[in-house]
């Protein structure tokens, strides 16, 4: 027991001397200025930038402590520190010192403060360091002897720890210049080991203008194979950071958004590298002043699953899934870059969705980033099997390679028109040369419009092909649907019948001013009623043929009661300048049943005032032109019966001019006319002729109350020009000059023949026949002046004088009566009749037409007689009419004769 005791006093006196030999062996050989010496040169030289320590202390159980470590920052880029640190500990082992070796296993660093800078130009301020190590990679050299004091160096470390360090990055690339930094640093490395794996881990804390967050990543790695695992996760980061680097590509300002990434990489020999992990994007919230997006954006979160494998050996990365769901849409996406580090770089990726609500995209998007027409519709459906194919290559762009969706069910219900709600079935594929749009229905009300065609080039030069067959059997239910507010003529129409369309378009649709498009329309009983004109209800059918330059008119038939219409003909440039050449056929129109149809204008009273129509001012048409002919074989107008109707019109330059109008009145009458009419002045010029045409149907055509006074056969000349189309305008500005012949006739209950037959005392003249009535007649300043001879076996009547447009009267009608009539007036007979027993009787009518005041011209009588004869005639007269005058009462004959005989000898 003694002798153990013994032994175990001596071993701790052998243990005690030992450690004070290597402790005063260490303070006395590895000096502070001694560790300096041996350290710095080899240091700098290796990373060519000047490296200051304050001290270096050496404890036997502590280690090593070199207080205040300072790199110098490259000189292009500032006088300060590239690197700091407040302490380097490094633990060594006891025994190597025995030998005078120091083998350090554990280096601890303290608050290390790096500092990064990017300068204008886009250089960093630690590029000559990686230049320096990679020049020394490469150079082919003899190795060096080390030097004799370096032999004492044995520097092997078997765990590295780093606490509470700080990197700083400074941008002044950008404008303004922009920082970033990690704060709370920390790393630890434990069992580092060229020959196995070993564990680290890593934290910093990110800065940000709410939560802080985070980065960690922890793992092995194994440096001789290369085989690594680790586990990056982050949490919290805001994204508002990094603005400044990416503002200038996107138009946003990011007002918010929070990143949460977590992942899992395996690497195995350095040669694969997997990756899976989760990436998840929220609390996003951006504006847009491009955009013009003055409301916060928010809801656009986004949230992605990931696996990722990458082949270093091939320079291949290959994206095995990716489910990402954004806006609520879910898309599988795959693919692969290839050469990703040369200039030979692909990309190829392809992106699948089962299933994608519209509904749900909407509601999720926000508001401010739809156009305004979008936010008012309600759209449903879904896209379905969509799949997207896109590859990249030096010699291409980015382009859609393969896709494909298919449509179902998408309706779209705008809410001002809600009672419209089509619905669209369909699909569309693409290929790295052309957008197939496959055959794709739309529906609406019982109405179908199939699309079929393709985009060409849509990437360089897209050009647009598109087939589209429409058919609308049941034209009411879709114009039921039609929103009243658009027009309040909507209500007042009602539209029944069919009708279909099929139409070719293609264009660039980099330029649309050069589409091509041709089709037809086909109408089928269309029937169109305007509620004020209900009894107007025509019927059309026919079909169009339309392209970008002129619309052909087969045949378009309209049926309206009894009367038929066909039009033919073209319609060439009908978007800019159009020309018409339309030719319209009837076998039968009854223009009285058409204008009955029209509500009629309610007379007024006298006691209603009069309010003056406005002139209808002149009409620019002159990018407008037509021509035609118009043939009718029978016609109805305010009883006129027509036949054969013709004329051809011609408008160009604002001039609409008629050529061969020419129409037969029953039984034998033609009425034939050509003139013209300009737009820009309201100027007409005409010439009519008329041939045995009945006055009376004539006449009231344009005078109904004076066509009852006239009977007979009219043969005319007529010559018409004047302004305006208001009636005060035409008879201020009417001029006319005519010739006629009216033969075989009679002017019957006219208030002149009644007035000259009651104050002749000639019964038969209240209705003048006459074998014939010629004359000139001509219109001029809303007066008519008339030069006309009445002839009839019995008397001759030659009116002269002015007619007024508003309906005075101002004639001269001289008057010869045969004795036949003559008879009945001895009076006239013995006093103003010729050798042949005709007397002429000079007669005046004043007044208006329909109260004329017929009187004798006594100026006109006194030249025909004798002053004796004057006399002695009238003592006879008197004579014999008034020798009884005492015993008899006068007779209401007498007087009038009295009184008319006294105002004749005047």
């Amino acid at each position: 027991m003694k002798k153990g005791l013994k032994i175990f006093g001596i071993l701790c006196l052998i243990f005690f001397i030992a450690i004070f030999s290597i402790t005063f062996f260490a303070k006395k050989y590895f000096t502070s200025d001694k560790i300096k010496e041996l350290i710095l040169p080899y240091a700098e030289q290796s990373i060519g930038r000047k490296i200051s320590i304050d001290s270096i202390d050496i404890h036997l159980f502590k280690g090593i402590e070199v207080n205040t470590i300072a790199i110098q920052d490259a000189r292009a880029f500032s006088s300060g520190s590239f690197l700091t640190a407040n302490k380097f500990i490094l633990k060594y082992s006891l025994w190597p010192l025995l030998k005078k070796q120091l083998m350090i296993h554990k280096l601890i660093i303290v608050e290390p403060s790096i500092s990064l800078i990017r300068n204008e130009a886009g250089n960093y301020n630690f590029d000559d360091l990686l230049a320096n190590n990679s020049s020394k990679s490469k150079a082919k050299r003899e190795p060096e002897s080390p030097a004799p004091a370096s032999k004492a160096l044995l520097f092997t470390v078997s765990q590295i720890a780093l606490q509470k360090g700080t990197i700083t990055f400074l941008d002044k690339s950008i404008l303004p210049s922009r920082s970033l930094s990690l704060e709370e640093i920390n790393f630890e490395a434990k069992d580092i080991s060229l020959n196995a794996p070993f564990q680290f881990s890593l934290s910093a804390g990110i800065p940000a203008k709410q939560q802080k967050g985070t980065i960690s990543v922890t793992g092995h790695i194994n440096l001789v194979s290369k085989n690594m695992d680790l586990q990056l996760k982050i949490q919290n980061m805001d994204l508002t950071l990094f603005e400044p680097f990416y503002k200038d590509a996107i138009p946003l300002q990011l007002l918010s958004a929070r990143l949460v990434f977590s992942t899992n990489v395996k690497s195995s020999q350095g040669k694969k590298i997997l990756s899976k992990g989760k990436i998840t994007i929220d609390q996003v919230s951006l504006l847009s002043e491009a955009l013009s997006i003055k409301k916060p954006i928010k809801n656009l979160d986004l949230i992605m699953d990931y696996t990722i494998q990458m082949d270093l050996t091939k320079k291949e990365i290959s994206i095995d899934q990716i489910n990402l769901t954004t806006l609520q849409v879910p898309l599988l996406i795959s693919g692969k870059i290839t050469n990703f580090d040369s200039a030979k770089r692909t990309l190829e990726f392809s992106a699948n969705s089962k299933k994608i609500d519209l509904h749900k995209i909407l509601k999720a998007i926000p508001s401010a980033l739809l156009p305004e027409i979008v936010k008012q519709m309600d759209i449903n459906g879904k896209l379905a099997d969509l799949k997207i194919h896109l590859k990249s290559s030096p010699d291409h762009p980015l382009f859609a390679y393969q896709g494909k969706v298919n449509l179902q069910d998408i309706t779209a219900t705008y809410k001002p028109y809600a009672s419209f709600v089509p619905t669209l079935n369909g699909s569309i594929e693409i290929t790295p040369q052309e957008i197939k749009i496959l055959p794709t229905k739309i529906s609406l009300l019982q109405s179908q419009i199939l699309l079929e065609g393709l985009i060409s080039d849509y990437l360089k030069k897209p050009f647009l092909t598109l087939q589209i067959d429409s058919t609308f059997p049941y034209l009411a239910n879709i114009y039921k649907a039609i929103p009243k507010q658009i027009s309040p003529m909507i209500e007042k129409i009602e539209i029944k019948g069919a009708t279909k369309l099929s139409a070719n378009l293609a264009t660039n649709l980099k330029d649309l001013s050069k589409m091509k498009y041709a089709g037809t329309v086909e109408l089928q009983d269309l029937n169109v009623k305007y509620q004020p004109y209900s009894s107007l209800s025509p019927n059309i059918k026919g079909l169009i043929l339309f392209d970008e330059q002129k619309i052909t008119i087969e045949k378009l038939q309209t049926r309206i009661s009894q009367s038929d219409l066909s039009l033919k003909g073209t319609v060439i440039d009908y978007l800019k300048n159009p020309s018409f050449q339309l030719d319209l056929q009837s076998t039968f129109l009854n223009v009285d049943e058409i204008l009955a149809s029209f509500p009629q204008k309610p007379q007024s009273s006298e006691d209603t005032p009069k309010t003056k129509d406005k002139e209808i001012e002149p009409i620019d048409l002159k990018g407008l032109s037509a021509s035609g002919t118009i043939k009718i074989t029978k016609s109805l107008y305010k009883n006129l019966a027509l036949t054969d109707t013709s004329v051809q019109y011609a408008l160009k330059n604002n001039l609409f001019e008629w050529k061969n109008f020419k129409t037969h009145i029953e039984p034998k009458g033609i009425i034939a006319t050509n003139g013209s009419f300009d737009f820009s002045s309201l100027k007409y010029i005409s010439s009519v002729q008329t041939d045995s045409v009945p006055v009376n149907k004539f006449l009231s055509l344009f005078y109904p109350k004076i066509g009852a006074v006239f009977t007979g056969k009219l043969s005319s000349s007529f010559q018409v020009s004047g302004t305006g189309l208001k009636k005060e305008e035409i008879q201020k500005n009417l001029h006319l000059n005519s010739s006629f012949n009216l033969f075989d006739g009679k002017i019957q209950n006219t208030k002149i023949g009644e007035g000259i037959s009651s104050l002749l005392k000639i019964a038969r003249l209240s209705d003048l026949h006459f074998d014939s009535m010629k004359g000139k007649m001509e219109v001029i300043k809303g007066k008519v002046k008339l030069a006309s001879r009445i002839v009839d076996k019995d008397y001759l009547i030659e009116p002269r004088g002015i007619i007024g447009l508003d309906g005075s009267l101002s004639l001269d009608l001289p008057t010869k009566i045969s004795p036949k009539i003559s008879g009945r007036n001895k009076m006239f007979s013995q006093y103003l009749a010729d050798d042949k027993g005709w007397i002429n009787i000079p007669l005046k009518a004043k007044g208006t037409v329909l109260k004329p005041k017929v009187s004798i011209d006594t100026k006109a009588v006194r030249k025909k007689t004798e002053k004796k004869l004057k006399k002695k005639l009238k003592e006879k007269i008197l004579q014999e009419l008034f020798k009884e005058k005492e015993k008899t009462k006068e007779s209401p004959e007498k007087n009038l004769i009295k009184d008319t005989l006294k105002n004749l000898f005047k």
